[in-house]
């Protein structure tokens, strides 16, 4: 990021409300037309867990058309790319998007690519896609681009945060496990702010795409979570897995709120659980925090409940699911 691009993300934090889309152009460098720009914040209570996700991308890097494919590998006209710019170091640092075609709205991290081709790290999507689509391969979010050092409060409110950061900030993560009631941290806890280093641990742990985790403030300061980027003006999708019972932490998609009945992940016995920020909480314990799928009338109860921007929830499915592709409906 520039650094005049850094003042501009810094002053956004007085005057950007929660989901709004700031309509300015996000230069990207590639071949696909400059995005809209979207900034997107949430108050993290002192003492409380925020289940979250990242609903912005980053700049596209590429966008082209698939020639074919080979088990997860796609291929691409010959010198479309350069050879190893998107290999995975110790975890994925770039990932495709299926724009088009019976896998558009998915997504997978890429694990290498040649001058022609690149390598996919999910055997079940690249099963579904053609290898004929159009694909754009973004760089993945991570924990040291959303919470960087610099995002430390400067004691005069105009960065990200309110309050010193402590060491009482923590980033959760689920476990992907085909199991219920998975609790925060199950897969990794990374401590923020750390004094004794001043950054945060394994700043190159990427934040999935459309995938929620945990900001922990056990801190005694309320902070604020700000994300910035590219509004996706593609499809969101997510490859629901059949015949097992199982939890699935999903982010909204989008930055803006949209409802549990656009969520499209709707289907018999399929419910979704939010969450309240009290610590180590679990889905779905408050009453009216939850919606579900009632296969009797065909549609979500509580429909219009809303799924804020940058907020996650819980999709719960049973042994019987079908399984399936969703794809959210697309709120602007």
């Amino acid at each position: 990021m520039k650094r005049n691009e850094k003042g501009k993300f810094m002053k956004l934090r007085k005057t950007v409300a929660t989901g709004i889309l700031a309509l300015a152009a996000f230069a990207s460098g590639s071949a696909h037309a400059a995005g809209t720009f979207a900034a997107v914040t949430r108050d993290l209570p002192a003492g409380t867990d925020t289940f979250v996700s990242v609903p912005v991308n980053n700049s596209v890097e590429i966008e082209l058309n698939a020639t074919s494919k080979l088990g997860t590998t796609l291929n691409f006209p010959a010198a479309s790319l350069s050879d190893g710019a998107y290999n995975a170091g110790t975890f994925p640092i770039y990932y495709v998007r299926f724009i088009d075609g019976p896998a558009a709205g998915l997504w997978a991290s890429i694990t290498v690519n040649s001058a022609s081709s690149i390598t996919i790290d999910d055997t079940a999507i690249a099963a579904l896609a053609s290898g004929t689509e159009k694909i754009r391969v973004y760089k993945h979010h991570t924990l040291g681009s959303v919470f960087p050092s610099e995002r430390r409060d400067d004691s005069a409110g105009g960065k990200l945060t309110q309050g010193a950061i402590t060491n009482g900030v923590q980033i959760l993560f689920y476990s992907d496990a085909d199991s219920q009631n998975k609790g925060p941290g199950s897969g990794g806890i990374f401590t923020w702010f750390n004094s004794a280093v001043g950054f945060l641990t394994n700043a190159s742990r990427p934040l999935l795409p459309d995938t929620g985790f945990v900001i922990r403030n056990g801190s005694a300061h309320d902070l604020t979570y700000f994300t910035a980027g590219e509004a996706p003006d593609h499809p969101v999708a997510y490859l629901i897995k059949a015949g097992v019972a199982r939890d699935t932490h999903i982010g909204t998609g989008y930055p803006v709120t949209v409802t549990a009945g656009d969520s499209g992940v709707g289907g018999p016995g399929r419910q979704i659980l939010l969450q309240s920020n009290a610590a180590n909480s679990s889905p779905g314990n408050l009453p009216g925090i939850y919606t579900w799928f009632n296969p009797a009338l065909g549609f979500f109860t509580n429909a219009s409940k809303p799924l804020t921007a940058n907020s996650a929830y819980v999709l719960r499915q049973t042994a019987t699911e079908v399984g399936g592709k969703a794809t959210v409906v697309k709120p602007y």
